[in-house]
């Protein structure tokens, strides 16, 4: 990157704000811009509002601090009453034990699995909102899903689906690249009554689930799995609308 201008400096601020490292040269282009750019700097304090106030408004379920101590402690107990009966029945106890750990540490990695993708969805709904918050929806505008589609295949290794509905009130804006989980993703912007819908598409991972909603502050986002590709679509509408996007894609 020779040059830090605005545009470079904004798509470089998520990960400076979320602490991610950066490249030495990168960082310290950035830091020598935000010195010399009032503008950069209201941006880049506007964001550490918006997220600081997003985590405020999400809620926050830790799994219990002594889940691993219950399941080892129960573990533990099978094993002795075990040991305590006739030894035709020891084996018995042992797979009733195991079996039991087992389904712990499946739940564990179920919670937290579960954890995770709340922890994705406040970064989509600050994603959109960023969008907002920046006038940065689409880094190509057009209504046309072939030019779109080449252009996603142009800069990514798998291009996602697109298309156009604006005959049911859902008009292809364009899209964008963002960037989520440390990686590159596509962003599909479409319009209806007014408002901005963000449509991020990404290879799906078997911890997406079929179909999920959830709410953000003033922003609704469902989440949903389709062949090979998982969606997260986020507006400031109702989820009846939502889910009709959802429809049309499907």
């Amino acid at each position: 990157m020779d040059d830090m201008n605005c545009r470079a400096c904004l798509y470089w601020l998520q990960a400076y704000i979320d602490s991610e490292a950066l490249d030495a040269e990168i960082e310290a282009k950035l830091h020598a811009h935000l010195d010399g750019c009032p503008k950069c700097r209201e941006r880049l304090a506007a964001l550490e509002l918006l997220r600081q106030g997003v985590r405020e408004r999400l809620p926050y379920h830790p799994a219990p601090s002594d889940m691993s101590r219950q399941v080892l402690a129960r573990a533990e107990a099978e094993e002795r009453t075990a040991q305590a009966q006739r030894a035709e029945r020891r084996a018995s106890w042992a797979r009733l034990a195991l079996a039991a750990v087992v389904l712990a540490i499946v739940a564990i990695l179920y919670f937290a699995a579960s954890s995770s993708r709340d922890g994705l969805a406040e970064d989509f709904v600050a994603r959109h909102e960023h969008s907002l918050l920046e006038d940065h929806l689409t880094d190509l505008a057009t209504s046309d899903p072939a030019m779109l589609a080449a252009w996603f295949a142009a800069r990514l290794d798998r291009a996602p689906p697109v298309a156009d509905f604006d005959r049911a009130g859902y008009r292809l804006l364009g899209g964008r690249l963002d960037f989520i989980e440390h990686r590159t993703i596509a962003a599909l912007v479409y319009g209806h009554q007014g408002h901005p819908i963000n449509v991020f598409v990404m290879p799906a991972t078997k911890a997406d689930r079929p179909l999920r909603r959830v709410t953000r502050g003033g922003a609704n986002l469902i989440a949903w799995r389709q062949g090979q590709w998982a969606y997260w679509a986020v507006a400031d509408l109702d989820t009846k609308d939502l889910q009709a996007l959802r429809q049309l894609i499907e």
